[in-house]
């Protein structure tokens, strides 16, 4: 039983060095610009980067520029580590739990 809460507390400790996140996904979208000569109205369009997230159901997107581009990405996958390791802990805590409830099945007072 001591394991397990050495488990937990090291994956407590793993989520407490994850920041920031977000939770979406960065997304290539082409797009035509408008002059009308150029190369994007002939089907190849021109390609941008964009966060797409969710929120209450609502898709939202909005451009990244170069810049922000790798850290964007950084953002959404330290969102995916930390989604990770919070379903180890679920797991770990249900078998403390679980751990629990067979020492003492009853629940009376030692």
């Amino acid at each position: 039983m001591s394991n397990l809460y050495a488990r937990r507390a090291n994956l407590r400790k793993k989520l407490g060095e994850i920041s920031p996140i977000v939770r979406g996904s960065v997304v290539e979208l082409g797009r035509v610009c408008g002059r009308p000569n150029c190369h994007c109205k002939k089907g190849e369009k021109h390609m941008s980067r964009y966060l797409s997230i969710s929120i209450h159901g609502k898709t939202s997107i909005f451009y990244l520029p170069k810049h922000v581009e790798q850290k964007a990405k950084k953002y959404v996958n330290n969102y995916k580590k930390a989604s990770l390791i919070m379903e180890e802990l679920s797991q770990t805590n249900i078998q403390i739990l679980k751990g629990n409830i067979k020492d003492n099945p009853r629940g009376k007072r030692k």
